[in-house]
């Protein structure tokens, strides 16, 4: 992900401290969190450090950093890539798919006497049959 979106981690930055999480009494210490700027931006990156403080009632300790220079007035251009939102089924109102597609499939009249004898067109009837089923599962997604 983090490629995809031209992030660099700075987890390497110089830093004193070594972790960003610990549990005193257990004697566990981690680094948990993380830093990640624009590539583009990573080399402005100043002052990285871990923020170790007695006044931090929590077990996670802030990283604290800055940038070098002002890279908004820097002339950096960003490509973002569209979003494609595709629907889902996992999504979807079930109970209103099935009221949907029975409403439609109860409209399409079905062609029984084909099932009885032959007629000349059969093929014509099977073909409009068939077309209003599938439109009706078009129709409903």
């Amino acid at each position: 992900m983090a490629e995809d979106w031209h992030l660099k981690c700075m987890d390497n930055c110089d830093d004193k401290c070594g972790y960003t999480y610990f549990h005193e009494s257990l004697g566990y210490y981690s680094w948990l969190d993380h830093l990640f700027v624009s590539s583009s931006i990573s080399d402005e990156v100043a002052g990285f450090q871990i923020f170790d403080s007695g006044c931090n009632n929590s077990d996670h300790h802030p990283i604290v950093w800055s940038l070098q220079n002002d890279v908004l007035s820097k002339n950096v251009s960003y490509q973002f890539r569209k979003r494609v939102y595709k629907q889902r089924w996992d999504k979807a109102d079930v109970m209103l798919y099935y009221a949907a597609t029975g409403a439609y499939l109860q409209a399409i009249d079905v062609p029984k006497h084909l099932l009885h004898g032959s007629s000349s067109n059969n093929q014509v009837e099977i073909e409009e049959f068939y077309a209003a089923v599938v439109h009706t599962s078009a129709v409903c997604e």
